[in-house]
């Protein structure tokens, strides 16, 4: 099976700069991690960063910042993009050997450098992964070392401790092992060998012979804890609190708060995605958004007035107009309309005034989420180049009213509007469609209203001159998303 392109180029590079490197762990199922679906752990000496950093740089394979309760000394994080399959790669760099309890590694291992020089090639990949004997003494420790006390109670109870992926790690190395050198290499590192605990793990690991090997090696590696035991207890439970808010977070209220990793410097990006009806953008918004987030913080926003998010105050309204589209449906609704037949209604006129707070709010938190760093990616952007309908101000025919209040209820709508136009997007994505393509896409909208939709699209265009990318959104779904990918990939 082919390995993504980047993967070649980067252990190329690596192999004629002559770095000291190797992917320390999981080597069972590195094809995974050159595929890209899956991290690359590689361990490199500390005296070749500026090399990596170079080699790294040259690739376009960029930094990410783990936010506190995710970093670690020694441990950088690298985002890659395949140019041919627009995957991304991870890269963990590890620049320390850094193992030890769930949430928490607390413990610099003193025999890197052992590691990088009993390297050797992997067989089928130019890759130099660690010595297998290595391998499987540092899986027993990582494993041992993740014991907690809670474990204790659930295997008691029944519950497995070691999972599938730890069988097949074991499996993988233990045929190329054998038990006398193993119990060398832990007296050599940790004077461990002297009993029978690694002969039991090699046979056949159990909870209870690695709760014994935790007890001895966390004795053996005190000199080596970044942390003592009371800082390291609260440090992994607030990292572990930290997962766990994330996790909830992430699927009932998405918070403009990164709990993974950002862009490197004080800002991250706006993305928008702008088109008219039938043009893929919510399609195309959907895989964008799973394909950043994969490891990185990504902040979605609805700027529409239709089928997304909507505020509290906008919902009740909401509500009745869909009951009142279903109540008139096979009518000639405003749906086959031009805008300009629409007329400013009292219903119309609250409803701007409900959308124009929802969007201020949406934009303050884009905002504070851009700001910390994350990716924000919006679905429509607001606009100015046309009032009136397709995301543009709606009271712009008061603003000349006679009525000091109507017109002053005008210019907030439309400063609004206009602040959002003037501090976003960094990137504006153009998906271009025909009409009578958006018509076929999306049956029962008018042509003419499309058309007009497609005027002020391209309007937008005038407005970020520099930072428009224009996607000929009539291609494969496949072909209009590498597009899209290498266009937000050259803006990272």
């Amino acid at each position: 099976m082919n390995t993504l392109g980047i993967n070649h180029i980067l252990f190329d590079e690596f192999e004629t700069k002559s770095i000291r490197y190797c992917h320390w762990k999981s080597n069972e199922h590195l094809l995974a991690g050159l595929l890209g679906d899956t991290d690359l752990d590689i361990l490199v000496h500390s005296e070749d960063r500026a090399t990596v950093e170079q080699v790294f740089d040259h690739l376009y394979i960029k930094r990410f910042v783990a936010v506190k309760m995710s970093y670690y000394p020694g441990l950088q994080d690298y985002l890659g993009f395949d140019w041919i399959t627009g995957k991304l790669i991870h890269v963990h760099l590890h620049y320390k050997l850094s193992i030890g309890e769930k949430f928490l590694k607390n413990y610099d291992l003193p025999w890197a450098d052992k590691v990088l020089t009993s390297s050797r090639l992997s067989s089928g990949y130019k890759v130099k992964i660690s010595d297998p004997y290595l391998e499987l003494f540092h899986l027993f420790l990582r494993e041992s070392l993740k014991i907690r006390s809670r474990d204790y109670i659930m295997q008691i109870l029944g519950k497995s401790y070691l999972s599938e992926n730890f069988y097949r790690e074991y499996i993988w190395l233990v045929k190329q092992t054998k038990e006398e050198k193993i119990c060398k290499i832990a007296q050599q590192c940790l004077s461990i060998g002297s009993d029978n605990i690694l002969e039991s793990l090699m046979c056949l690991p159990s909870f209870w012979s690695l709760a014994r090997l935790r007890c001895k090696t966390r004795k053996a590696l005190r000199e080596y804890r970044r942390l003592s035991t009371t800082e390291g207890w609260i440090e992994r439970h607030l990292r572990e609190l930290n997962w766990l808010i994330g996790a909830i977070s992430k699927r009932l209220v998405q918070p403009p708060h990164p709990f993974r990793r950002t862009m490197v410097g004080s800002a991250g990006l706006i993305i928008a995605i702008v088109g008219i009806d039938g043009a893929g953008k919510s399609t195309i918004v959907k895989i964008i958004k799973k394909w950043l987030s994969w490891k990185m913080d990504v902040y979605l926003v609805y700027f529409g007035s239709g089928d997304g998010s909507s505020s509290f105050l906008r919902l009740p309204m909401l509500l009745a107009l869909r009951v009142f589209k279903r109540y008139k449906r096979g009518s000639n609704t405003n749906r086959h309309k031009t805008h300009k037949k629409r007329k400013l209604t009292f219903a119309r006129f609250l409803w701007a005034i409900a959308l124009a707070f929802e969007k201020r709010n949406k934009m303050k938190k884009l905002l504070k989420a851009k700001n910390k760093g994350m990716v924000v990616l919006t679905d429509r952007y607001p606009q100015t180049c046309q009032p009136g309908f397709n995301d543009g101000p709606l009271l712009t025919d008061l603003l000349d009213n006679k009525f000091g209040v109507l017109k002053k209820i005008a210019k907030w709508e439309y400063s609004i509007y206009f602040n959002c136009e003037r501090l976003g997007p960094d990137l504006l994505i153009k998906l271009m469609v025909s009409p009578d393509t958006a018509a076929h896409r999306k049956s029962g909208m008018n042509k003419e209203l499309l058309k007009e939709r497609k005027d002020v699209i391209e309007m937008m265009q005038k407005t970020y001159p520099d930072r428009v990318c224009v996607v000929n959104a009539e291609k494969t779904l496949e072909s209009v998303l590498i597009e899209i990918k290498r266009a937000i990939w050259n803006r990272i």
